[in-house]
């Protein structure tokens, strides 16, 4: 229990946050993600896109905390499919490069790595002020803050440190000593 503890603290107060440079990150993780070779793997993500593109462009006022909120009614949808949306400033695409940040990971760590953004952007301590989240959950008698810092402490244990990045506004595997992992 003192990890979840600690875990929560260490949000409140925002060390487990970090900014990136957006342009040297889409360069490096987004740019030639849809050049596909393979049929099917096509077929997915012309769906993947198709989806993507249904997404509102956000106003060039707001910020990339608002434009992800435009995604919040949808997010199971996107989550199913394994889609991360994510606002570079000029389009929407999936962000699961960026939140695997170079790194080979098994698909299990993939798809719970996927699920922490997820609850992030229903629940999370960077996402929601403390009074909103509290509006959310107040009569639900569910505790999903809980599960989400549990979530994160099943990756930590397997050896991949994860950060929250402001600039894209997702958790990224900044980090691994994992044996399966291969590091970029």
């Amino acid at each position: 229990m003192s990890r979840l503890s600690q875990l929560a603290l260490a949000d409140r107060a925002g060390t487990t946050a970090y900014h990136s440079d957006r342009d040297t990150e889409v360069v490096k993780f987004l740019h030639g993600t849809n050049n596909v070779a393979v049929a099917k793997e096509k077929a997915v993500d012309y769906r993947k896109s198709q989806l993507l593109a249904a997404i509102p462009i956000p106003p060039s006022s707001g910020s990339v905390k608002d434009a992800i909120k435009t995604t919040k009614g949808s997010g199971r949808k996107y989550h199913e499919e394994g889609i991360l949306p994510v606002w570079t400033g000029s389009e929407w695409t999936d962000g699961m490069p960026l939140a695997l940040n170079g790194f080979s990971v098994p698909e299990e760590i993939r798809a719970q790595l996927m699920s922490i953004n997820f609850q992030e952007r229903a629940f999370g301590a960077y996402f929601w002020t403390e009074s909103e989240r509290r509006k959310r959950l107040q009569f639900s008698g569910f505790h999903p803050t809980d599960r989400f810092l549990l979530s994160r402490i099943r990756l930590e244990n397997l050896g991949y440190t994860l950060k929250f990045d402001k600039t894209f506004y997702i958790w990224r595997i900044t980090g691994t000593n994992a044996p399966t992992a291969k590091s970029p």
